[in-house]
């Protein structure tokens, strides 16, 4: 997991330059994104086969392949969503202060989870959670440098959460598979936009495309082995990791790094994620015994 969250902010920053020097628009670039890390991701979607269908007796198993299906198509636009106001966040901002953002996710799971799922939120998770849109409210720096761009971001945390969402409903339990059909399915959502400000890639783009693509899927595989082993409550701490990666590529790639303002706010919003996760995964642990 550590691995693939050091792997996940090159593609970002691959993005970026897509956008700001070649020139393609961010519906294009989160196209091929989607479309890129889906074909990559194919063979070992079906490297297994299908799980078996319900007997015809088990109506409660029928209804939740039906409902898994079902979720595969909005959750393919959630996370259509994600990438493409993600990227557009990136086009003027430095990629920390927009990932800081989209780590607002977990603290939008915290809050809808209830409504949705039917999960218990205890007070200190809810603490948590406020502490780390403080956080938010710190990187976006609404009295000092804001840059209206970064909302892009917060509103890609928004579309995240919902993807986190619909996933946790889904009936097919195979990491990979799901995230190909919900690439696959973003891909068809963003085709048209991509299309209508569509630019020829140069040569050197289409190879930043396909590295692009291909780390995409690198990063995903690696989190669905890391699923393999450890169940997701002890992982999701670890994703907060990203920011080190992002950090790096940002400097070296990119030549820029957030304000120590927006540091301060970005360290709030993974302590807050983290302490959430981690309460998660002891009260999990307590259920089981």
């Amino acid at each position: 997991m550590f691995a693939a969250m050091q792997v996940a902010p090159a593609t970002d920053a691959l993005a970026k330059l897509l956008v700001v020097q070649w020139g393609h628009s961010a519906f294009q670039v989160a196209w091929a994104r989607s479309l890129l890390q889906a074909v990559a991701l194919a063979p070992l979607a079906f490297a297994f086969p299908l799980p078996p269908p319900p007997s015809p007796a088990d109506a409660r198993g029928r209804k939740k392949l039906r409902d898994g299906f079902a979720m595969h198509a909005p959750r393919g636009i959630c996370w259509a969503g994600a990438t493409l106001f993600f990227f557009l966040s990136l086009e003027k901002n430095p990629l920390p202060s927009a990932l800081a953002l989209l780590f607002v996710a977990p603290v939008a799971v915290t809050v809808f989870a209830p409504v949705f799922l039917g999960e218990k939120v205890r007070p200190q998770e809810i603490a948590a959670t406020l502490a780390g849109f403080g956080g938010a409210i710190l990187v976006l720096q609404p009295g000092g440098n804001f840059s209206p761009s970064l909302l892009w971001a917060l509103v890609a945390g928004i579309c995240y959460a919902g993807y986190i969402l619909l996933t946790r409903r889904a009936a097919d339990n195979a990491p990979a598979r799901t995230v190909f059909f919900a690439g696959m399915f973003a891909a068809l959502a963003l085709f048209p936009f991509a299309l209508w400000q569509w630019k020829i890639p140069a040569a050197d783009a289409l190879l930043a495309a396909l590295a692009m693509g291909g780390l995409s899927a690198l990063s995903h595989w690696m989190i669905a082995r890391a699923c393999d082993f450890a169940p997701a409550s002890a992982l999701a701490p670890l994703l907060y990791t990203e920011i080190i990666g992002a950090a790096i590529v940002s400097y070296v790639l990119l030549s820029e790094l957030p304000s120590a303002t927006a540091w301060g706010g970005i360290a709030i919003i993974i302590v807050g994620g983290a302490y959430v996760s981690a309460s998660r995964a002891q009260r999990e642990k307590r259920e089981k015994l």
